[in-house]
């Protein structure tokens, strides 16, 4: 009987299919001075994650580096009135920034099946934020002109905010 001769055959290592690539959306509403909306719904943008914000994510998986960011989280939103700019993931500030404050609300969802997400809200009262708003952000910081910008969305068209309205705006985070 003929022996057989075992044929080599080469592993092929194939890349995962499934991609760490977190995405969000803003919802922008207006409202009057009392706080009731002055549009139908609110405006939904999406936005540009940030190289930064993306990386700035990364450092907090890490336990090498859990020490350096462990008191680092996500803090405040932004809106600014620059214009014509596009959002992109290499960008590290707003354009031009107006006024940065604390989030008000944080829901946490990241238990849902369907898809886990954050939200955090912030809200300006008829003092503060005014001016055409065109551009919002994340940030890891209520300092205005600091930290780490983790989203960026601009809007079709601005939208004048006076001191007869209050603005509020969401941020939905998805991983």
């Amino acid at each position: 009987m003929a022996k057989r001769r075992e044929r080599k055959q080469e592993v092929e290592l194939r890349g995962s299919i499934d991609r760490f690539m977190p995405k969000g959306q803003f919802a922008v509403m207006l409202g009057d001075d009392e706080g009731r909306p002055l549009w139908k719904r609110p405006v939904i943008i999406d936005n540009a994650v940030a190289t930064v914000g993306r990386a700035w994510l990364l450092k907090h998986v890490m336990s090498t580096n859990s020490s350096a960011v462990s008191t680092q989280i996500i803090t405040a939103i932004a809106i600014g009135t620059g214009t014509n700019v596009t959002p992109s993931s290499t960008d590290t500030a707003l354009s031009s920034e107006i006024s940065r404050v604390a989030y008000t609300t944080e829901t946490d969802n990241t238990t849902s099946t369907t898809g886990p997400n954050v939200i955090w809200a912030a809200s300006w009262a008829t003092n503060s934020g005014n001016g055409n708003i065109s551009e919002v952000g994340l940030f890891n910081t209520t300092q205005a002109t600091a930290g780490t910008l983790l989203a960026h969305a601009t809007f079709a068209a601005s939208f004048l905010k006076t001191t007869s309205n209050t603005l509020t705006v969401s941020y939905t985070f998805n991983v």
